[in-house]
């Protein structure tokens, strides 16, 4: 989902540290809690696997801290790209990951991640209408999606499922940006519009 500082926090740390930070600390706490021989084979055994010059998608916690504290430079993407699907609807993040990779790959920007905002805001909207005007049809708002009308009438979004459809957008449009280059993905969350493109790696 990514990492939301607080008004509190951004008093004592500016926004341009937010990622940096997170990435560290993401390290020292599984470090912390797992056994280190599994650290060390989880860690190096996915960085063996994937071809330089890649861009790998880094589902869970350890998926991605560990994979980018085991690359031989993760602020340079060497070997390889790493990035989070779950945390690409968070600005913050899209802005800390350019700041890393924005000359050497292409990323969503501003304009992809409104674009993405809103396509899924139409589509939850059509599909909630759906629902409310068909009840007896199968309804089309997922299980978990947050997804209401307010008192004016607009569509309202929350939840992980809503924000995971986003992060999917915003992942093909990583995707499709960088169709010259392979791609990796530990998954967390299922993203339906992989399924097509994913096959077993190592």
């Amino acid at each position: 989902m990514g990492w939301h500082a607080t008004n509190a926090e951004e008093k004592w740390m500016p926004r341009a540290l937010w990622g940096p930070v997170h990435d560290t600390y993401g390290v020292y706490e599984i470090v912390h809690e797992m056994d280190p021989k599994f650290v060390e084979m989880y860690g190096s055994d996915i960085v063996k696997s994937i071809p330089a010059g890649s861009i790998y998608f880094g589902g869970t916690d350890p998926g991605r801290f560990l994979v980018s504290a085991f690359s031989e430079s993760h602020s340079e993407g060497r070997p390889f790209f790493t990035l989070t699907q779950n945390a690409l609807a968070d600005p913050s993040y899209l802005d800390y990951a350019a700041d890393m990779y924005g000359g050497k790959i292409k990323l969503a920007d501003t304009n992809d991640s409104q674009q993405c905002f809103s396509n899924y805001l139409a589509d939850a909207q059509m599909r909630l209408r759906h629902d409310q005007e068909h009840p007896n049809e199968p309804r089309q708002i997922r299980p978990g999606e947050g997804v209401h009308f307010d008192e004016q009438g607009h569509v309202q979004v929350d939840g992980q499922v809503s924000v995971m459809a986003i992060n999917a957008m915003l992942a093909k449009v990583i995707f499709d940006k960088n169709s010259d280059r392979e791609f990796f993905v530990e998954e967390s969350f299922p993203l339906d519009w992989m399924f097509p493109n994913l096959t077993p790696n190592g």
